[in-house]
């Protein structure tokens, strides 16, 4: 884990010319930039973009009939309009993908299959696995 840079550490100088306030500002932009990049690095780290996937079947979650884990494979758009989606060459696919919206879910319907999703990679903080999960709230 990369360490965030402080202020503290920008050396300080007494300013004396236009080259010394200049030399000053860059490197407190230089600073500020290194910040930003570790800031974006460490999400990086526990999420990436989100893609279009292609739902699969349910599976139950152990005893409960709320929560279910689903089949999925990445999917890119090759036709206007309703339909018209096909499975990603060399594409992600899986076997375990989670609704959020399902984490407290009682009512125990499960999404239909073929549903298209936009799905998200999670990185687990403890532990650093990865997870899938989409969010699908309601019946067709």
């Amino acid at each position: 884990m990369s360490k965030l840079p402080k202020l503290a550490d920008i050396p300080r100088t007494a300013v004396k010319s236009l080259a010394d306030a200049d030399a000053a500002v860059e490197a407190v932009r230089r600073a500020l930039v290194e910040m930003y990049r570790v800031m974006l690095d460490e999400d990086r780290r526990t999420t990436t973009a989100s893609f279009w996937a292609k739902l699969g079947t349910g599976s139950a979650v152990g005893g409960a009939t709320a929560q279910w884990t689903y089949t999925w494979t990445e999917v890119i758009k090759t036709a206007t309009g309703y339909g018209g989606w096909a499975t990603k060459p060399n594409g992600r696919s899986g076997l375990a993908a989670r609704n959020a919206a399902e984490e407290l879910d009682s009512g125990g319907t499960v999404a239909p299959d073929n549903l298209i999703v936009r799905m998200h990679a999670v990185r687990v903080v403890r532990g650093g696995q990865w997870e899938y999960w989409f969010e699908y709230t309601g019946a067709l």
